[in-house]
């Protein structure tokens, strides 16, 4: 983490970040891929871990219905 950077994001800063959609944001926190935190009732997901979470998938785009057939 450099300078004064959060070390949580929101839903919609992790989707955003990583080009996901949040879902995917949220089934990363859910599988423990990503760890995530709720103060007050906002669920918050680790910057550093969404980082890595983006490092992994590079370049492991979605598979579109004609490469699955």
């Amino acid at each position: 983490m450099t300078g004064n950077a959060r070390p949580w994001l929101t839903l919609a800063e992790a989707a955003e970040r990583a080009h996901r959609d949040q879902r995917t944001i949220r089934r990363w926190a859910e599988s423990g891929r990503v760890r995530d935190w709720v103060p007050a009732g906002i669920r918050l997901f680790n910057r550093d871990d969404v980082d890595q979470a983006i490092r992994s998938t590079r370049g492991q785009g979605r598979r579109k219905v004609s490469d699955v057939s």
